[in-house]
């Protein structure tokens, strides 16, 4: 197996143009590892937790929340937090979802970050999570739908 080193030095010396970029990019799809929506299938089970559980206890629209999962829409940083939140993912997990959707990592000198962060640690829910978060007068990471 190639290292990250090796597959540096391929990049400097060994690709010259677009199309060997192209096929560079083909030759280290391997070296990726799983997709968010694969790592997530597996963050759900692992955690037994059902696909709508999920979206419920995410607090997002279902519809939207369900094409997130899936990929075939982006995702931002705070819905991906609510989905793991509502997932009961570790941190350690919600990080390897931050850097699979190229979403920054939760720092935890940042106020609204380590109340995530703590709310993380703690199991908490998305709902507690963003009672904290407003209770610090901090953005919220979804915000719900009137209830009829």
């Amino acid at each position: 197996m190639r290292t990250t080193d090796d597959l540096m030095k391929e990049l400097k010396s060994n690709v010259s143009d677009e199309h060997m970029l192209s096929d560079y990019l083909k030759s280290i799809e391997k070296y990726n590892g799983n997709s968010f929506p694969e790592y997530f299938g597996i963050l759900m089970k692992r955690h037994g937790k059902t696909r709508p559980e999920v979206v419920k206890d995410s607090h997002i629209e279902r519809t939207f929340a369900e094409h997130m999962i899936s990929g075939s829409k982006k995702i931002t940083r705070n819905n991906l937090l609510a989905l793991c939140i509502a997932c009961g993912c570790t941190f350690p997990e919600v990080e390897k979802c931050l850097k699979l959707t190229g979403n920054s990592a939760l720092y935890s000198k940042k106020q609204r970050d380590a109340i995530i962060i703590y709310s993380i640690n703690r199991g908490l829910s998305v709902r507690d999570a963003n009672e904290i978060l407003y209770e610090n007068k901090l953005e919220l990471l979804v915000k719900y739908e009137k209830e009829s």
